[in-house]
């Protein structure tokens, strides 16, 4: 039994409509068929989490949102025990992956300091089966969602420390970027990227190293 006033199909035509894109073009950028947008908003098929997540990060939506759990939606108490006992096992997933990510940012912000990658893995780690278990979902599945710091972004933060402390990077502007980027939506936030990679192939634009 769901307990989301709106399907998961409603809230994935709501989002497309929103960023005006077509069922096509949604598929497009999903690599599906249009067919399957069109079953999945219709309800006629029920699409997986890693289906949700994917069309989630074409629509630059969080999946959460999907199954209208998000504080921002003003949906359902992740905590109520009408959640825990009537929700969809999609709808409690949803639901342990938000408050994994709470109680996780609390955690964070007690500390008075950015945790290093390895550090949040090993507390994630740490707490992902509790999390699970209060939710009645597979400690699997919740791990096969919930964003994990991986060494690949990790190489990414320090590639930005190299660049702002050794060029090209200016200082002033990263944080104004950044700041920007705390204000935006996820939708927003895919399109400022777009547009600062249309700006770095204008020639005009480019940094010269020196020869």
């Amino acid at each position: 039994m769901a307990v989301s006033d709106k399907t998961t199909g409603e809230k994935i035509k709501q989002a497309r409509l929103k960023a005006h894109m077509t069922q096509k073009q949604l598929a497009e950028k999903c690599g599906m068929a249009d067919s399957a947008i069109r079953k999945y908003e219709s309800g006629k098929v029920i699409p997986k989490v890693e289906t949700v997540q994917k069309i989630a990060k074409a629509l630059g939506e969080r999946w959460n949102w999907f199954y209208a759990l998000t504080a921002e939606d003003g949906g359902i108490d992740l905590r109520s025990e009408r959640l825990k006992k009537e929700g969809t096992y999609e709808e409690r997933l949803s639901a342990a992956c938000e408050w994994l990510e709470i109680i996780e940012s609390d955690a964070e912000r007690k500390t008075k300091r950015i945790w290093r990658a390895d550090e949040e893995n090993q507390w994630i780690k740490e707490h992902l089966e509790e999390v699970a278990k209060e939710y009645d979902v597979k400690p699997c599945d919740l791990e096969r969602v919930y964003p994990f710091i991986d060494d690949s972004l990790q190489q990414q933060v320090k590639r930005i420390e190299n660049m702002i402390n050794n060029g090209p990077l200016n200082l002033m502007a990263v944080e104004k970027i950044c700041n920007a980027l705390e204000q935006m939506n996820p939708r927003a936030q895919n399109l400022a990227a777009e547009r600062v990679q249309e700006l770095a192939k204008i020639p005009e634009y480019q940094w010269q190293k020196e020869k």
